[in-house]
């Protein structure tokens, strides 16, 4: 473990490419201080999304600066936005999902709106060693299994709201007049925050619509399932611990 003296201090612009840069930075930054780099990306991830998505209305103009450091044995990240203000509201897309996530994965958090305008995101991490992890860039690719009956989703990498998009679209190509079930492979994902699971659900509901059945391959042990989990939203997916047993799953259903 290398001890990381200087802070971790950047700016940003509230656009959505922002999030993986900020995630990277502060996983790295937590990983060389011996913190969880899985926790502290996911939190960080929210907590970006949160102000890229909801506190610049209307294509509004804005920075988010993140800033992690050491305080005795915790690990303390502050994101701080200059937009608009951020409250928790369950009804608004990502709020719900994202900031329940950035409880789970952190000792402590609290969000204040600023008197001037703008919002801070403190959160504190305890330190300990945790595994070592890479970034690795978002990929997705479709194909066909089955003599072509089934559809083949094949996701590699990290999934945040930057990538989402990609996600979406590749996940609203099956149809259920050219397949009869639709296989999601993510047992070479490495990372998910709640724009992802968000793009899953709805698929997912897309599905059961058009009578297609539908199976997600990933690993017991993957910090992926982890994050599934920590959401609560574990039992609304179909879950397998590797493609052939999605694929075998797929069979069943049009049995």
């Amino acid at each position: 473990m290398q001890v990381l003296e200087e802070p971790l201090e950047l700016a940003l612009p509230a656009e959505r490419a922002s999030v993986p840069s900020a995630r990277h930075a502060a996983g790295d930054f937590a990983a060389g201080i011996g913190a969880e780099r899985q926790d502290v990306e996911l939190a960080v991830s929210e907590a970006v999304s949160n102000s890229v998505v909801h506190a610049y209305p209307s294509g509004m103009a804005g920075t988010i600066t993140v800033r992690a450091e050491m305080r005795g044995a915790a690990l303390m990240v502050v994101v701080r936005d200059d937009g608009t203000g951020l409250r928790p509201d369950l009804e608004s897309k990502g709020v719900g999902l994202g900031l329940p996530l950035i409880a789970r994965v952190s000792d402590e958090y609290r969000i204040e709106d600023l008197p001037a305008g703008g919002t801070v995101v403190t959160m504190r991490f305890g330190i300990e060693p945790g595994a070592e992890s890479v970034p690795v860039a978002f990929a997705v690719d479709t194909g066909s299994l089955n003599d072509g009956r089934v559809a083949l989703v094949d996701i590699a990498g990290e999934i945040d709201l930057d990538a989402s998009p990609q996600l979406e679209a590749a996940l609203g190509v099956p149809s259920p007049t050219a397949f009869e079930g639709v296989l999601v492979d993510m047992t070479r994902l490495r990372f998910i925050d709640s724009s992802g699971i968000r793009a899953l659900l709805v698929a997912g509901k897309r599905f059961a619509l058009e009578g297609l059945g539908w199976a997600l391959a990933l690993g017991e042990a993957s910090a992926v399932r982890r994050t599934l989990t920590l959401s609560g939203l574990d039992d609304r997916f179909p879950l397998h611990g590797s493609r052939e047993e999605a694929l075998a799953s797929l069979a069943e259903f049009h049995d």
